[in-house]
């Protein structure tokens, strides 16, 4: 990009990637940004201590501390997902059906390819990652390819992931707290994560105190890679120098379980301390490739190392096992439970009339031009719109600011009008410089003068909030009337005409885009779960925002934990 623009008083420039060691010789050092994306996450239970059982009663042998030298040494995991969508009339429009299942057990055919899109989409660009602490690092087995991770959320969001409500899970984490089994913590998994990577590097914890984690530099990474097990020839040494454990890992000729030893220090996430307590493992599987308004549904299958593979022939019931062809093996296709839809990401509600007027005065208060202006007039009604927004526009060109989150507004509306137009809003946008959210206003003046006098302008930064919708009519608002009777001084009834004026609530006949009616109360949508939910995380957003700014000095400013700084 050969573009420039303003930040808070520095230039931010746009450097092509096969200039960037350059760049940072001169002391430039790369911007953070945040990265919106649309995330289902999905967790699922691996009944590792079964399979063990099953493993152990197979070889015959005492103890499930033999039986793990064994397995069960998981090769990650397949996905298939079909998609659909519901349409305006009703009925579902099915965009990816589920594939016939073809006979041949080892074909990968109609899989969803969710590795490829997790690199392109987040791994390739992501900082660092969000830290799993506590109980749940005993049940992540990335070394096995079943648990991604997760990106880092950008800060001042109060964004959170989905918590683990596995029943099978939180039984297990249950037992642990009985017996006082040590948690895990954010810097201690971070030293046990360092320079241990799994055998695909997406499966790995990138940390990064640039991202705001504050660990040392040499908690980064960089020592020895420990070899996982089935990953040498029959009798090839070790990481500990000894054979390695389980398929592929006895001398051949040597019998079922000989030598086979477990190394120390094998397992990445320190679950081997509590392995005996331990009797699943988690499944996490994230897909950032999905579409508002539309349905995914999910098909799972598990692949294995076969501990027979790589054995001596004579030591196992069929000869056929040991081959190279049977070193994966395949658990059966299966279906998530429910289908999830990815909901909606723009809601339209009416809202309350008063409480826009006295917003409007406070928010304009001695601006007596621009609160005319803004002030809503007798013969509208209002609407409050929440929409996700991804990104902004930046200015005319094709320039963007990053969002990520949701925007909330209330605009005026009369009747016969389009819903929704582009308004100034008060919006935190994300900073380059201070990798962190701020308030950022255009200087474009949009009232010209008046008798050769500049007007105030409005405040914040233009977004586009228009839609297709047509309010056809309305009710209710502010209303005013004739009675023939009112009140005394003493409050009694006396046939007195009086006029009147008051707020209630509002009405709203609307003509959506697909040309359906709907009828939108003020009243209703008050109490709306939605609406209060969006509402308050774009309030609390606000107001974190306003908490710091200004503040000096935030984690990983430049210069300070610098991922590209060689020092």
């Amino acid at each position: 990009m050969n573009a420039r623009r303003m930040d808070e008083g520095k230039v931010i420039k746009y450097v092509s990637l096969k200039d960037i060691d350059a760049a940072i010789e001169k002391g430039n050092h790369p911007a953070l940004t945040v990265i919106p994306v649309r995330m289902v996450t999905i967790h699922a239970v691996v009944p590792y201590k079964a399979q063990l059982e099953e493993i152990r009663k197979a070889l015959r042998l005492t103890s499930d501390a033999e039986a793990r030298a064994w397995g069960p040494f998981y090769d990650g995991f397949e996905i298939q997902r079909r998609e659909s969508r519901i349409l305006a009339n009703g009925k579902e429009e099915v965009i990816q059906e589920w594939v016939e299942l073809p006979k041949d057990v080892t074909s990968t055919e109609g899989n969803y390819k969710f590795e490829e899109k997790y690199i392109d989409m987040i791994d390739t660009r992501k900082v660092a990652d969000h830290i799993d602490e506590g109980y749940f690092p005993y049940f992540l087995k990335p070394d096995m390819m079943l648990s991604m991770p997760l990106p880092m959320l950008a800060k001042d969001l109060n964004a959170k992931y989905p918590e683990i409500t596995l029943k099978p899970i939180l039984d297990n984490i249950k037992k642990l707290e009985e017996k006082n089994t040590q948690k895990i913590g954010a810097s201690e998994f971070a030293l046990k994560v360092s320079g241990k990577k799994s055998r695909d590097s997406i499966y790995g914890t990138k940390i990064n105190a640039a991202a705001g984690f504050g660990y040392e530099r040499e908690n980064f990474g960089g020592g020895p890679r420990l070899q996982p097990p089935g990953g040498g020839k029959p009798g090839a040494p070790g990481p500990m120098g000894g054979p390695l454990p389980g398929p592929g890992g006895a001398k051949p000729g040597s019998g079922v379980g000989s030598k086979a030893r477990l190394p120390d220090g094998y397992d990445p996430y320190g679950s081997s301390e509590a392995s005996d307590d331990v009797e699943n493992y988690l499944l996490r599987f994230v897909d950032c490739d999905v579409k508002p308004g539309h349905t995914y549904a999910y098909r799972i299958r598990l692949r294995m190392i076969n501990p027979n593979y790589g054995q001596d022939a004579k030591a196992v019931i069929n000869p056929e096992f040991v081959k190279e062809k049977y070193k994966t093996l395949y658990s059966k296709w299966m279906y998530l439970p429910t289908s999830i839809p990815v909901p909606n990401e723009s809601f339209l509600y009416a809202y309350d009339t008063k409480t826009y007027r006295d917003q409007t005065a406070a928010a304009y208060e001695g601006q007596r031009e621009l609160l005319n202006r803004m002030q809503l007039k007798d013969n509208q009604a209002v609407v409050q719109l929440s929409s996700w927004m991804e990104q902004v526009r930046a200015d005319t060109g094709s320039k963007h600011e990053p969002v990520g989150s949701w925007v909330v507004t209330e605009i005026p509306v009369g009747r016969g009008e389009y819903i929704g137009r582009k308004q100034y809003i008060k919006l935190p946008l994300w900073s380059s410089e201070s990798h962190q959210y701020q308030f950022r206003e255009v200087a474009d003046k949009v009232i010209p003068p008046k008798n050769g006098k500049e007007q105030p302008q409005p405040k914040g930064w233009l977004v586009d909030f228009s839609t297709k919708s047509i309010l056809v009519d309305f009710e209710g608002g502010r209303i005013k009337g004739r009675s023939p009777v009112a009140f005394d001084e003493k409050g009694n009834v006396v046939a007195r005409t009086r006029t009147f004026e008051e707020e209630v609530a509002t009405e709203m006949l609307i003509v959506r885009q697909d040309g359906k009616l709907v009828v939108r109360s003020s009243q209703v949508d008050e109490g709306d779960e939605k609406r209060k939910d969006i509402a308050a995380k774009w309030s609390d957003w606000l107001k974190a925002v306003e908490a710091h700014k200004g503040a000096a000095g935030t984690p990983g400013a430049p210069g300070e934990f610098n991922p590209f700084d060689k020092k």
